[in-house]
């Protein structure tokens, strides 16, 4: 009878480790910036399209994007450690699916942007000018174009944020 007992002992651990393995398990991400880097001013990115507005929509994201991670606060200009210039380049429409009839039912919106991310301390560039683009999809029938400028618009904050964040 003891061998029994002694299994189920080892067993009780081997599952007590595991669940306080998993329990410590949680998802960090650290990032490559210089350690004197704490803030960054995000100043409204320039439109260099047709589609008006659309550098607000971008930059307020941007922004979102900045005070959730929390990796660096955002903070106004002249307050700040680094800063994060942006212009819009790209915004255009193409047909993205097809009716069996040969209708387009489906538009893919493409926004894309260039970004500078600068160290204002050190006073160098950390990014260069970095391209970034994503896009965002609508059916034509049942959505609006907005519903694909928001998605391409989040898409782009957050790859924005990792560039700055880890891309250093």
């Amino acid at each position: 009878m003891k061998k029994p007992n002694h299994l189920f002992a080892v067993y009780c651990r081997l599952l007590t480790f595991f669940l306080l393995s998993l329990a410590g398990c949680t998802y960090s991400f650290t990032g490559t910036l210089p350690s004197h880097l704490k803030t960054i001013a995000i100043p409204v990115f320039e439109n260099g399209t047709i589609k008006y507005g659309l550098e607000t929509d971008v930059t307020q994201k941007v922004v979102e994007a900045f005070i959730q991670d929390n990796h660096l606060k955002v903070v106004p200009e002249g307050e700040s450690d680094s800063i994060l210039f942006g212009k819009i380049r790209s915004y255009y429409r193409i047909p993205f699916a097809y009716e069996e009839t040969g209708e387009v039912n489906q538009d893919q919106i493409t926004i894309g942007v260039e970004v500078t991310y600068r160290d204002l301390k050190e006073e160098m560039d950390l990014l260069g000018k970095k391209g970034i683009e994503e896009w965002g999809t609508y059916f034509l029938d049942t959505e609006t174009e907005e519903k694909a400028i928001e998605e391409a618009i989040e898409k782009l904050a957050r790859k924005i944020l990792r560039e700055v964040i880890a891309g250093v």
